[in-house]
């Protein structure tokens, strides 16, 4: 009795479009940022993962194949995509680990030395 990943996405309108469409239909939808914190709707961080849209398990199928639908409609341009990262994703987050531990190091070296 839980909820279940739907639908990702790196943009919030069409989260929010998604959302509202499916509940609309009477599907139970909200939608979240992976990677972030979200307090009272504010993102907290990088949202490095995307957007993900959940609907409640029993009206996953249906939900899955509406989008399905609107999707070759052409309505969404971006195909449904469940898994937890991008390729973008996972490389602009090593990316930014690498800089954080760069820094890091160059703080410890240079305050060392001094």
């Amino acid at each position: 009795m839980g909820y279940r990943k739907v639908y990702r996405t790196v943009d919030e309108q069409t989260t929010k479009k998604m959302v509202k469409m499916l509940q609309r239909h009477g599907i139970m939808a909200y939608g979240k940022s992976e990677g972030a914190g979200e307090i009272l709707q504010i993102t907290t961080g990088i949202p490095y993962q995307g957007r993900v849209v959940y609907v409640k398990e029993e009206q996953a199928e249906e939900a899955k194949k509406r989008i399905a639908d609107w999707e070759k409609k052409g309505e969404f341009p971006e195909l449904l995509r469940t898994q937890s990262h991008t390729p973008k994703a996972r490389i602009a987050a090593l990316i930014w680990v690498i800089i954080i531990v760069m820094g890091i190091l160059f703080n410890i070296g240079f305050s060392m030395f001094r």
